[in-house]
């Protein structure tokens, strides 16, 4: 491998030759240059090289750099920002990660319901929102551009966390860049399930995770899953639905008697409750009564592209039908509290369960989700941000 006039020897990466774009991009094969991974991910390019130091330049269009040293930056008097490993949180790899005390449009702060991170991330033309946060930031968006005008609704700004507890503001460059051939870098998108992702990882880019409820316990080959005794119980399934998918869910008794089950049968995103805060990412049928020991929940998306859920109870369609609009893929989850249990008695797919056959049954805890604060909020910072600058990671 050779970078530039650096030779690296013989090593073994990955390359993204095709890229789906979501607002924009250069095309080409993307590489990345993450180095420090989790232990279930290949070697990363750099994790085989003894390179220390990535600074990208941006200060002079034109004369754009690269430099990958051995050596620790040079500390001058340019801020510092401490880096985040969001491995603990289910991320596959250390990706470049800071803390974020705020973003704002035209000087007016969203509202956060968890600790923001930003990934900086050359990749990314603008900024990438996962889709709650986009949400937030499009209708503050739209009330500045009705009351100040289209030109102010484009001012975008990131508050960082710096090393010394002070925060470094960095603005997103507005409208076409005549030094780029009139491109824009001003792009904020809504992100879908980031590449790259497995089940566990994906829990971390929610921005929800299970405040309030705690994973089920599992038994009988991962098909029935055993409620808390003490808080609400949480449980989804391994594969996500599909169009025209279904699944069907039998709740059972966990003690004597048959009181009504306290909880909700639907779809969500990897990692997130049903109930904790009802968005178009999640569709839910249930609640305290509706539901008691013994009956068949079934639960289906329309093949028809428009997101609509729909619920039957006993072989009776139930409840009025609701409405996904989201691009992450969506989980059978299941929520209850003490006295019922959830057995998963139809795939994703509608076929019968065969015991044999793996990632069929409820998923198993991951680590991400055991955790038992709020998961940070993760957003893509990218090159609308550090055109003019230069960044060195160490």
């Amino acid at each position: 491998l050779e970078l530039g006039d650096r030779s690296f020897g013989s090593v073994t990466y990955g390359a993204m030759l095709e890229v789906e774009s979501y607002g924009g991009n250069g095309g080409g094969a993307f590489l990345g240059l993450v180095r420090e991974k989790s232990a279930r991910i290949r070697p990363t390019l750099l994790g085989q090289t003894f390179v220390r130091t990535v600074t990208v330049d941006l200060r002079a269009p034109g004369e754009e750099r690269l430099l990958l040293s051995t050596g620790a930056p040079s500390r001058g008097s340019a801020p510092a920002v401490p880096l985040v490993d969001l491995r603990p949180n289910g991320a596959p790899v250390r990706y470049y990660a800071v803390e974020a005390t705020a973003l704002r449009v035209a000087g007016q702060r969203l509202e956060l319901t968890a600790p923001l991170i930003a990934v900086i991330d050359t990749g990314t033309t603008g900024l990438g929102l996962p889709s709650a946060l986009f949400e937030s930031y499009d209708q503050l968006r739209r009330n500045v551009a009705q009351e100040f005008g289209l030109q102010r609704a484009q001012e975008v700004d990131l508050l960082l966390r710096a090393e010394d507890g002070s925060e470094l503001s960095l603005s997103m460059r507005p409208g076409r860049q005549k030094a780029y051939k009139q491109d824009r870098f001003d792009i904020v998108t809504a992100l879908p399930e980031p590449s790259g992702m497995n089940a566990e990882a994906s829990a971390l880019w929610t921005g929800q995770g299970l405040s309030g409820a705690q994973p089920m316990k599992l038994r009988d080959g991962k098909f029935i899953a055993q409620a808390p005794s003490a808080s609400i119980g949480w449980v989804q399934a391994d594969r996500p639905v599909s169009r025209g998918d279904r699944f069907l869910v039998r709740l059972l008794p966990s003690g004597p008697g048959r009181l009504p089950c306290n909880g909700s049968v639907g779809l969500a995103p990897r990692g997130a409750r049903l109930t904790e805060r009802l968005t178009q990412d999640t569709a839910a049928y249930g609640t305290e009564g509706k539901l008691i020991p013994g009956d068949l929940v079934e639960c289906r998306l329309a093949d028809d592209g428009s997101g609509t859920v729909t619920w039957r109870v006993n072989g009776k369609e139930v409840a009025s039908p609701a409405s996904l609009n989201t691009g992450r893929n969506v989980y059978p989850t299941v929520e209850l509290a003490a006295g019922c249990d959830a057995e998963l008695l139809s795939s994703p797919s509608g076929s019968s369960l065969d015991e044999g056959q793996q990632g069929m049954g409820w998923a198993e805890p991951t680590e991400a989700t055991k955790v038992k604060e709020r998961p940070p909020t993760v957003l893509f910072l990218g090159l609308g941000f550090l055109l003019g600058r230069q960044v060195s990671i160490d």
